[in-house]
């Protein structure tokens, strides 16, 4: 608006003036308020205003077109956007700036900076900044001794001279103003050095480092760089890594990727008897470095270095046992023991490294050792010892004196006894005397006695005796001793020896009879003509008993009975001589049970039955799993021998007779009996199965019915329609028959109203006796054949 009527009034001022102009008026006065022909923006800027539109921002304009003289959103106090021009007023259009960002909050106190008035004010667009205002242009200060900054006319001092504070990130200092008064000066901004203003001292920013310091970061060296402001910064230096190296964080340094094994450098050492040297590595690290090994040489290592070990001192002598042994000097001066003669070979001694001779004797010298006469002998080294010449007992004499001398016991013609040996006193080829051995009286049955072989006689020649029950005759030798020789042996022909003679030993009478155990023995005579027992019959091989000299039965039993010994049926039956005893049939489990004396089992029959659904009966359930129902039979029913009245059906196809088994196990077996099974149990179709009416099959049921009539009724047990675990379109239906008074039992298959392929097991148990016949342990679909069970 204010544009348009200054374009009216200039347009209207330029027809005055040029009406005036051509009536020869004068130029109008600038300056009186009104913009009057003749007068512009130009020529009178007090009078008239710029026109707005011309794109240039002049005068009062705060912009014109695109000129916005530098200003932006952010720098007249607003939020990030986008500043333009009203084309119409060239005023400032900030509908599309943000929201303000304040630089202060209405309640900060107003501060002085020199003598100028620092206050927290809203500019034109509600934000809030902070307003210079120069007191001296009011010949003024500024003061704020009195708690509060303003300009007055006198002032009072503000702070403690060189006193400094901070001002947002301004640095102030306590000083004198052109006032004579003490107050706060700005001294320094630190934001312009990126620092921060705390406590009145511009410092270094949270993060700043200590200059000429490093550290690392992972392998990498990290120096902190000093800026213009003095405040550190970290830069990246070296990477360690690339030359194997680690970076130290303590010193911001690269130090080697090892631990030195030793130091200092070329210090020595010894590992054993190694000589080592302490040695520089490419990795930057000081190791040990092996050298010379000693011990090859006999030497030891000392302070890094190869030592002699002496052994010895030089010129010396000693001996090893019979070896003697000198001091000598090796290769590298080291003295040791050396090995020269053994003493021992020569017979001589080992004394201080020298043989020296150990004489045994004196030349000329004569001994006896034992029988041998011995001379001194002087040998090869000047040795004298003993030498053996003479065995003195090789010619019966005796060594005395060092020579063989005679040693007789006795003289010429002299006879003696020696045991049974006659001896004859004979001389030999030496002179001496000396008993010799001539005739062995025993090897002719006579004694030595003076000298000579005489008899001995032990009886008078013809006569007999009894020695045990041989004969003996008394009988006259070649060299006329008598002597018993012996003869008949009684015992061979049964008789007995007596004065001499063999005579009768009757143990029994003719014809009679006794027993020796189970054996029948009888009196019968000899070929001596004596009376003997002689052993007949053994009753025990026919099972009898030995009585009275005859063989008799010993019953076990009697006639008709029968009874089980564990799985030994047995039952008593008459033998070939007429004996009562127990014929033994062993019971084959577990397929078979011995009871009443017999081997009871069941006869399996594969046959095709006529399946004939049932609907009438009790029905147990129609939608059940893993449950078991109790049934209650009408007659008794034996089942492997055990009668029971009560059953008990479980939906996972099995049939268990007695109490509630506790269980609905569901998880078949591969054989019969399985101890992990409820006992007493049929199994036509043993699974996980599931009598489901509404996942499976809306026909599915377990029921139970009785046909017939007594003695003949049929109890009739049926699954109908039943599925699988996770086969719901599986479809199964089977029969359990129990036919009263016979006790046979089937298995029947609907064959034409079966589905899908799932395993079971199919057989009968009496787990508690270890009783099972198993039909099959695996089976996938349908079976072929139905299964009849017939006890025996």
């Amino acid at each position: 608006m204010l544009f348009k009527i200054a374009r009216t009034m200039l347009l209207g001022c330029l027809l005055l003036t040029m009406g005036s102009c051509a009536k020869g008026r004068a130029k109008p006065p600038c300056g009186d308020g009104v913009c009057e022909a003749g007068e512009s923006w130009e020529s009178c800027l007090e009078d008239c205003t710029p026109p707005c539109g011309d794109g240039i921002s002049q005068g009062d304009e705060e912009c014109d077109g695109t000129d916005l003289r530098g200003a932006t959103c952010l720098s007249i106090g607003l939020g990030a956007g986008t500043l333009s021009c009203a084309t119409i007023s060239c005023y400032l259009d900030t509908s599309a700036c943000g929201p303000c960002t304040d630089e202060c909050a209405s309640a900060d106190p107003a501060t002085c900076d020199g003598d100028t008035l620092v206050t927290c004010a809203q500019n034109n667009y509600t934000c809030w900044k902070w307003l210079r205002t120069d007191c001296t242009e009011t010949t003024q200060v500024c003061d704020e001794g009195t708690g509060v900054a303003r300009c007055s006319d006198t002032c009072t001092d503000a702070c403690t001279a060189d006193g400094t504070r901070c001002v947002e990130s301004v640095k102030q200092t306590c000083v004198t103003g052109d006032n004579g008064c003490l107050g706060w000066s700005a001294t320094e901004d630190c934001e312009t050095s990126g620092r921060l203003c705390e406590a009145g001292d511009c410092v270094c920013p949270a993060g700043s480092c200590t200059p000429e310091t490093s550290t690392c970061d992972g392998s990498v060296i990290q120096s902190c760089v000093a800026q213009a402001n003095g405040c550190g910064v970290i830069e990246a230096g070296a990477d360690c890594a690339v030359t194997g190296w680690l970076c130290d964080p303590g010193t911001g340094t690269c130090v080697p990727d090892c631990v030195s094994a030793c130091t200092p450098e070329d210090s020595t050492g010894c590992d054993g008897t190694i000589t080592r040297t302490c040695t520089m590595q490419p990795s930057g690290c000081l190791d040990w470095v092996a050298g010379e090994d000693c011990a090859p040489s006999g030497r030891s290592c000392t302070g890094g270095v190869c030592t002699c070990n002496h052994d010895c001192t030089e010129l010396q002598g000693q001996c090893s046992g019979t070896v003697t042994q000198s001091c000598v000097a090796d290769a590298y001066g080291c003295r040791h023991w050396v090995s020269g003669e053994d003493c021992a070979p020569s017979g001589r001694t080992c004394t201080s490294g020298t043989c020296l001779c150990s004489h045994q004797c004196t030349i000329g010298q004569l001994q006896c050792t034992g029988t041998t006469t011995q001379s001194c002998t002087t040998d090869a080294y000047g040795c004298r010892y003993w030498t053996s010449n003479e065995d003195c007992a090789a010619t019966g004499r005796l060594c005395s004196a060092g020579a063989c001398v005679c040693n007789s016991n006795c003289s010429e013609g002299q006879l003696q006894c020696v045991g049974n040996f006659t001896q004859t006193c004979t001389g030999n080829a030496f002179g001496c005397w000396a008993w010799v051995n001539d005739t062995d009286c025993a090897a002719t049955g006579r004694l030595c006695s003076a000298g000579a072989c005489v008899c001995n006689n032990q009886c008078t020649a013809g006569t007999l005796q009894c020695a045990g029950n041989t004969i003996q005759t008394c009988t006259t030798n070649a060299y006329g001793c008598t002597s018993w020789v012996s003869g008949t042996d009684c015992a061979a022909t049964g008789q007995l020896c007596s004065g001499g003679t063999c005579v009768c030993n009757n143990q029994c009478t003719a014809g009679t009879f006794q027993c020796a155990g189970d054996t029948v023995q009888t009196c019968t005579v000899n070929a001596g003509g004596c009376y003997e027992w002689v052993s007949g019959t053994n009753c025990a091989d026919t099972g009898r008993v030995c009585s009275g000299g005859a063989c008799a039965c010993s019953d076990t039993c009697s006639s008709g009975q029968a009874q089980c010994a564990g799985s030994l049926a047995q039952s008593c039956l008459q033998d070939a001589y007429g004996c009562w005893d127990w014929l033994e049939d062993t019971c084959a489990a577990p397929t078979e049970f011995c009871g009443t004396g017999a081997c009871h089992g069941y006869t399996r029959t594969n046959f095709t039955g006529t399946y004939s659904q049932i609907s009438a009966g009790t029905s147990l359930t129609t939608d059940s799993d893993d449950a078991t129902f109790s049934i209650t039979l009408p007659f008794t029913f034996y089942y492997w021998g055990q009668a029971y009245t009560t059953a008990h059906a479980c939906s996972n196809g099995w049939l268990h007779f007695g109490t509630n088994p506790g269980t609905s196990e569901y998880s078949n077996g591969s054989s019969f009996p399985d101890s992990g099974d409820p006992a007493n149990t049929l199994y036509p179709f043993w699974d996980d199965l599931d009598i489901d009416y509404w996942d499976c099959w809306s026909s599915a049921g377990l029921r139970w019915e009785t046909q017939g009539t007594a003695p003949n009724r049929v109890v009739i047990v049926q699954w109908r329609d039943f599925c699988a675990y996770l086969c719901t379109t599986c479809r199964g239906n089977m029969q359990i028959r129990l036919y009263e008074t016979s006790n046979v039992i089937e298995f029947l298959y609907n064959r034409s109203s079966w589905s899908g392929s799932y395993s079971a097991s199919i057989g009968i148990e009496e787990d508690s006796r270890g009783l099972g016949l198993t039909v099959t342990g695996s089976i996938s679909g349908v079976p072929g054949t139905d299964y009849r069970f017939t006890p025996y």
